[in-house]
């Protein structure tokens, strides 16, 4: 397995927790600090899979979707978007922007896993 897998939130106690679940279930992790970490980092790496926080200070995550979608090397790379907000409207916006699936921080831990490898099958799948 081993795929990439960047996960972008501005809380440390979050990212460090995603870090070890995905660690767990084979998976390498890249952990950005933020926004602006996060297109640093994809100016020279592109994961296989990006889960994003919605609620993050000068750039959400919503904002940082639609950076993603534009840049030609990450256009179809799934996005996941993670977030304590699970109302109608914080879900259209994501899926709006182009985020493959949004999952409540309540419910992080079996349904991370679960999409991840769905998005990752569909990608094979594809022959992406």
């Amino acid at each position: 397995m081993n795929e990439l897998i960047m996960v972008v939130d501005d809380d440390p106690g979050i990212l460090a927790l995603v870090d070890v679940m995905l660690r767990k279930h084979g998976f390498t992790v890249l952990r950005a600090n933020g926004a602006y970490e996060a297109l640093k980092y994809l100016d020279t790496v592109t994961p296989s899979v990006i889960v994003l926080d919605v609620m993050m200070p000068d750039m959400n995550g919503i904002e940082l979707c639609e950076q993603i979608r534009m840049r030609p090397q990450t256009t179809v790379t799934p996005v996941i978007m993670l977030s304590a907000r699970s109302d109608s409207r914080s879900v259209a916006s994501a899926m709006q922007v182009g985020a493959n699936s949004y999952i409540s921080k309540t419910a992080v831990y079996h349904e991370l896993i679960a999409q991840i490898r769905s998005l990752l099958d569909a990608q094979a799948r594809n022959g992406r």
